[in-house]
């Protein structure tokens, strides 16, 4: 601005070049100024209109290419150079997605360098370092790790496939023939190369499966070479054990039933030889060994016959063939016995010796009398024992029943013996005196029982109007009813204290009557209040008490009156206290 001086310089006003020049100094000013508006308009606009053709070349570009921190000025020049809000906002957002698509990829990046090997995705991983190397300022060693990781995966991924291929292979031979170590082996290389868990399944399957059969065919062969082994063997000395054990085994061992069918048909009938042989052994042994009283000597007899056709041996033979020689004997002696026996069992039981009887019982059992007998002739005896002692106890009963006194008899037990004695068959004789012995009990023990009642009765009069005179028949007759002594007495102290009460109150009347018994003018009204008292206190009727007031009443009056008024009434209180005393006397 050299020459801004001569430009806006401005002659004084009070020159007359001063005023002349000033109209065109104005306006020159006026346009020179319009001018610099425009050129800062234009540069303004041409500044804006640069801001944002960067920010559409921003827009355009993609997003993992984006330099974010130049982005991001790019917006702040934009925004200062009045850029449209809504380029702006595109901007911003833009840079916004770059950042986030950059940092997934990144993130991704990362992943894949952690990633296990045979996780990896080969054309994701591919993709992944492809959109990494278009990112600004990548970590170059990330980079390369992943890409490391990239061809070890490839590499795990072939070596997984080959092996799976090989084991899909060794699956499909035949499980009989197959060679177990061999499969096993390609299991094992499968699972190092991480081959998929449901066909290292299938595998162990398969290996279980066919190592299951070809076990399973070897014990079927061994099993059958067990079986065949006994076709020749006789029943009578087949070895039982042994040949169930190799049915059982050819059983297990999956053997065809025609196969086994012989050697169980051979063991059924030896089983069933050797079964009689041992039930006839054990039925005679079993009879042997019975008392020789009570064993059944045709059921002996056939078991000897049986057991020789069955083989049963020598020696028990011999014994049982000699048991029954002795049962014979022996039974013979214990019919006389039994029949001893049921007489016994035919006495009646009230004229048993129980003990002549045991000794009986005794006898009988030595000489060989049934269990059976013996047990009814001792159970015969022991009932006779019960019996007669429930009679003696039934006597002796009644007769602490007879003898008791009848106030102190316990008339249900009285009866309940009575009872008791006749169904343990006590005699008439007994019964029918301690019958009438518990019916005298009973009458006496009621009359006691009415004449206590009475006492209560009369106990329960509320003071002052208990019947001295009645109470005391009353007490004689229960005294003679035979009333307990300790209520008799109790009864006795209430009737004493209501008689002494009843005295006193009588006393107490008598004194009241004679105070008031005078002139009104002559009454004595100390006295008379304190007798009133006192007849009062001992319960004297509220009709003679309130005649007895009336009466001091009176008294008082006419003893206030004769003080002030004239003689001539004294006529009129004598008529008026005569009224009194007629009144006290009906009360």
């Amino acid at each position: 601005m050299p020459h801004a001086k001569s430009l806006f310089s401005v002659a004084p006003a009070s020159s007359a070049a001063g005023r002349a020049l000033r109209p065109s100094v104005t306006c020159n000013l006026e346009r020179l100024v319009c001018r610099l508006h425009r050129c800062a308009v234009e540069k303004a606009q041409a500044a804006r209109d640069a801001a944002s053709a960067q920010l559409k070349l921003l827009l355009e570009q993609k997003p993992l290419l984006i330099r974010r921190a130049e982005a991001d000025q790019l917006v702040e020049d934009g925004r200062s150079a009045g850029v449209a809000e809504q380029l702006l906002g595109k901007a911003s957002k833009c840079i916004k997605t770059a950042g986030a698509a950059q940092q997934s990829t990144l993130a991704e990046l990362a992943t894949l360098a952690s990633t296990p090997l045979l996780d990896v995705e080969p054309a994701r991983a591919k993709r992944c370092l492809e959109a990494a190397r278009t990112v600004p300022d990548v970590d170059v060693t990330l980079l390369e790790s992943a890409s490391k990781t990239l061809n070890s995966a490839e590499e795990a991924i072939r070596a997984r496939d080959k092996a799976t291929a090989a084991l899909r292979a060794a699956l499909e031979s035949e499980q009989l023939s197959a060679d177990l170590n061999t499969l096993r082996a390609s299991r094992d290389a499968a699972a190092a190369a991480s081959v998929a868990k449901s066909l290292l399944n299938d595998a162990d399957k398969f290996i279980q499966q066919a190592a299951a059969r070809q076990a399973a065919k070897a014990r079927a062969d061994a099993a059958k070479a067990a079986v065949d082994a006994f076709s020749e063997v006789p029943p009578l000395t087949l070895r039982l054990e042994d040949a169930q054990a190799a049915i059982r085994e050819g059983r297990a061992a999956g053997l065809d039933a025609a196969a086994i069918a012989p050697l169980e048909a051979k063991v059924k009938a030896a089983e069933k030889a050797m079964r009689e042989r041992e039930r006839l052994t054990e039925e005679l042994k079993t009879l042997n060994e019975q008392d020789a009283v009570a064993v059944n000597v045709a059921a002996l007899k056939e078991a000897i016959a049986a057991g020789q056709a069955a083989g049963v041996s020598d020696e028990v033979m011999q014994v049982s063939v000699g048991r029954v020689s002795l049962a014979e004997a022996v039974q013979a002696a214990a019919a006389v016995a039994d029949q001893a026996l049921e007489r016994l069992l035919e006495t009646p039981k009230e004229y048993v010796d129980v003990e002549e009887a045991k000794e009986e019982i005794a006898e009988m059992r030595s000489k060989g009398a049934s269990a059976a007998m013996v047990n009814k002739a001792e159970m015969h005896v022991e009932e006779a024992a019960k019996a007669q002692r429930r009679l003696d106890e039934a006597r002796q009963a009644l007769q602490d029943v007879s003898t008791s006194e009848p106030l102190s008899l316990d008339v249900a037990d009285g009866r309940k013996r009575l009872s008791e004695a006749r169904a343990a068959g006590v005699e008439e004789s007994l019964i029918g005196s301690a019958s009438r012995h518990v019916e005298t009990a009973v009458e006496a023990q009621a009359k006691r029982d009415a004449a206590w009642e009475q006492l209560v009765a009369l106990a329960e009069c509320p003071p002052g109007e208990m019947d001295v005179v009645q109470a005391q028949d009353v007490f004689r007759q229960a005294w003679q009813a035979g009333v307990d002594e300790d209520k008799l007495e109790a009864v006795v102290a209430l009737v004493e204290k209501e008689a002494e009460l009843q005295q006193k109150r009588e006393d107490a009347l008598v004194a009241l009557e004679e105070v008031l018994d005078a002139a009104p003018l002559e009454i004595d009204l100390p006295s008379a209040r304190f007798m009133l008292a006192d007849a009062e206190a001992n319960g004297v009727t509220a009709t003679n008490l309130a005649a007895a007031r009336a009466t001091i009443e009176f008294a008082e009056k006419a003893q206030s009156q004769e003080r002030e008024a004239p003689r001539g009434d004294e006529f009129q209180m004598a008529e008026d206290m005569e009224f009194i005393r007629e009144d006290i006397s009906v009360g």
